[in-house]
C-alpha cells in the first residue's frame, strides 16, 4: 500500500497505533545532532548499533521508528547494525511497524522532489536497486531510505517529513471520528 492507500486502507487502531510510534520516533530525533545516515543506530563514539540498543544516541529515520517499537511495545530486536539490511523488521515486525514507516515514506519523497526535482529520479532508481538486491520490488520505503542516506539531507528536512507524516495521520483519524455515528450507551441514552 502506498500513500494515500495506506491511509483508507489501515483500520482506524492501526493508523492509531502507527502514530503513536510516528510521535515517540520524532522524540528520538528531536535535535540535529540525534540523527544519522547509514546505520539504524550509533552509539556515543559514533559506532554502529542496532536501533534498539541502549546505547544508541543517534538513529537513522526507520531506526528511530524500530526504537519507538521497542521502547513502546517491548518488541525483541528488529534491526542489525547495517541500515541497509531490512530482514529483521520485515519478516517479524508488527504491522504498526510497516505502516509507521510508510507513512513518513510519502513526505520524505516529497521533501526530495522539493529540494531536487530533477534527481528525484536518481533516489528512485537507488532504492529500486537496493530492492533488486535484496529480491524484492521497490516500495517508497526503500526509496525514502535511499532519500534518507542522501549526503545533502538534513535533519531539518527529516523533522518537516515527520511533521508532515503525523499530521496528516491525525487529520485521518479526525476525519474517521467526525464520519462515525454515535453509538448508544449500554443501558439506553436518555
Amino acid at each position: 500500500m502506498e500513500g494515500h492507500d495506506l491511509l483508507e486502507k489501515s483500520t482506524t487502531n492501526a493508523l492509531g497505533e502507527a502514530l503513536r510510534l510516528l510521535r515517540e520516533a520524532q522524540k528520538l530525533l528531536d535535535a540535529p545532532e540525534r540523527f544519522t545516515k547509514g546505520a539504524w543506530g550509533r552509539d556515543k563514539n559514533d559506532e554502529p548499533v542496532p536501533a534498539e540498543s541502549p546505547q544508541a544516541r543517534k538513529w537513522c529515520v526507520a531506526g528511530a521508528v524500530l526504537c519507538a517499537e521497542a521502547r513502546l511495545h517491548g518488541t525483541p530486536a528488529l534491526s542489525r547494525t547495517a541500515a541497509n539490511d531490512t530482514a529483521p523488521w520485515r519478516e517479524h515486525g508488527p504491522k504498526r511497524v510497516e505502516t509507521a514507516l510508510a507513512l513518513l515514506a510519502l513526505p520524505a519523497l516529497r521533501v526530495y522532489a522539493y529540494l531536487y526535482r530533477d534527481e528525484l529520479e536518481r533516489a528512485m532508481e537507488a532504492g529500486a536497486g537496493r530492492a533488486r538486491e535484496e529480491g524484492t520490488s521497490a516500495t517508497t520505503t526503500e526509496i525514502a531510505a535511499a532519500v534518507n542516506d542522501d549526503e545533502r539531507i538534513a535533519w531539518e528536512h527529516i523533522a518537516v517529513v515527520f511533521e508532515f507524516a503525523i499530521v496528516a495521520t491525525q487529520a485521518e483519524l479526525r476525519k474517521r471520528r467526525q464520519a462515525k455515528p454515535d453509538r448508544p450507551r449500554k443501558g439506553g441514552a436518555r
